[in-house]
């Protein structure tokens, strides 16, 4: 754990120092060192903050002083929001400073398959505003094969080599890709090549499902799939496709079933995408969907969970609950669903809840309740009855996980130990909620 300590330890070094500005005018003032005064908390951020433009007003511009106003950018950009006490704005680090040294200093991720992190990529040349990756697909037979997904326009990469090196598969062939949501592989090959799909769509804009034959060098769109039939639309046109998968336990011989998401209805194909059902709509008082899996041993047996659905009364900042985040199983392959939310924990106005499943069928939901904590539990019965994994309680740090957060794509259970793995995605403005946890 040294080398871990060091290695964060320098990273927060570089977030924080910055060298002595001193100006031609005259005018010196010296910015604190940030380590040592978050450490202690005695510094003032719009103390900080007042001292810094003092000094840029003062000097004459160069490509130092502005490479000193990009690094204070930084800087003013993580901490303006967090220097806060009980939700007023005090320019105080204490708190969240406390918080995120502790986190960096000593991380939880101690378990027996710890991982050791390292950039692969894609590292895009001439390819500007390529979005955060949303997406990605690595194969467990070769791992060399990388796929992933951009959330904006620059769409997918695809390496051959392990990360070293990346091609952008998309862009030639002059594709609105308009973000990739998720990926999905057949088990089965054409000519020795991955079938591959791809859930596409940003905000409302979408170009439905995607496909590839080719080991994902060439794409194209669904069109079969039900957004592009506007004569006869049951679904608004060009809703993003929140996730699409395909089973497993495919004969070789069947075509692709092909189960998607999007907006609050499922969506189906058993023709490899050629042809789809009647999109199943989950209900008017039903969130997004946000995610869906299916049991691997048959993949008649689907989950489907969704988020809340708020409203805003004339107060904007009095989020109001109107209808709570659901969990829906399915045993005939989507053709009817059964809400099996109560199960978890009574009638709790859940915010969101996300699945994962085991190869052995074991389920497992991160969900939060409105106003609430985050907690974790798992069903061996498929969702019948249900055990919990850790609910936070203080005085544990895990008990300061953001509370009611809108979904969380971090959830995630390793299919070869069982352990969860936990990530706070945004930190709250109350000081000290930016904890992850690995735990069994």
């Amino acid at each position: 754990m040294g080398e871990k300590k060091e290695k964060n330890m320098k990273i927060l070094k570089q977030l924080f120092a910055i060298i002595l500005l001193s100006g031609s005018t005259g005018l010196t003032i010296a910015q604190p060192d940030y380590i040592q005064q978050t450490q202690s908390n005695s510094a003032n951020f719009y103390t900080l903050q007042s001292d810094f433009y003092s000094w840029q007003s003062n000097q004459t511009s160069s490509p130092e002083i502005t490479s000193s106003a990009k690094k204070f950018a930084r800087f003013e950009m993580f901490w303006k929001d967090r220097v806060v006490n009980n939700e007023v704005n005090t320019g105080s680090f204490s708190g969240y400073s406390a918080a995120a040294l502790y986190e960096w200093s000593t991380p939880r991720c101690t378990s027996s398959d710890d991982s050791r992190w390292e950039p692969v990529g894609p590292f895009p040349s001439g390819t500007h505003n390529m979005g955060m990756i949303k997406a990605l697909w690595n194969d467990p037979n070769n791992q060399n094969f990388i796929i992933v997904g951009s959330g904006r326009n620059s769409g997918i990469f695809r390496s051959l080599d392990g990360g070293n090196t990346w091609d952008d598969v998309l862009t030639p062939q002059k594709l609105p890709a308009l973000g990739i949501n998720s990926f999905a592989v057949s088990p089965n090959k054409i000519n020795n090549k991955r079938v591959i799909y791809a859930g596409t769509g940003e905000y409302n804009f979408s170009i439905g499902i995607i496909k590839s034959t080719d080991d994902g060098l060439t794409w194209n769109t669904v069109d079969a799939f039900p957004f592009y039939d506007y004569a006869n639309a049951t679904l608004p046109p060009n809703y993003k496709v929140q996730k699409v998968i395909v089973p497993q336990n495919l004969s070789q011989s069947q075509q692709d079933i092909v189960y998607a998401i999007a907006r609050n209805s499922f969506l189906k194909s058993t023709t490899g995408g050629t042809t789809w059902e009647t999109p199943y709509m989950l209900g008017s008082n039903v969130g997004e969907a946000v995610d869906i899996e299916v049991v691997s041993t048959d993949y008649n047996k689907l989950f489907i969970s969704t988020n809340c659905i708020t409203h805003y009364q004339a107060n904007p900042s009095s989020n109001v609950f109107d209808y709570p985040a659901k969990l829906f199983y399915s045993t005939n392959g989507g053709t009817s669903w059964n809400d099996i939310t109560a199960n978890i924990a009574g009638n709790d106005n859940y915010s969101s809840i996300h699945i994962e499943i085991l190869p052995n069928g074991t389920l497992y939901v991160h969900y939060s309740i409105w106003g609430g904590n985050t907690y974790i539990k798992k069903s061996s019965d498929n969702g019948l009855s249900w055990t919990s994994i850790l609910v936070p309680a203080s005085p544990s740090p895990v008990a300061l996980i953001p509370k009611g957060l809108y979904g969380n794509e971090s959830f995630k259970v390793s299919s070869q130990t069982g352990i969860v793995y936990q990530g706070s995605t945004t930190p709250f403005k109350n000081n000290t909620n930016m904890y992850g946890y690995a735990t069994t």
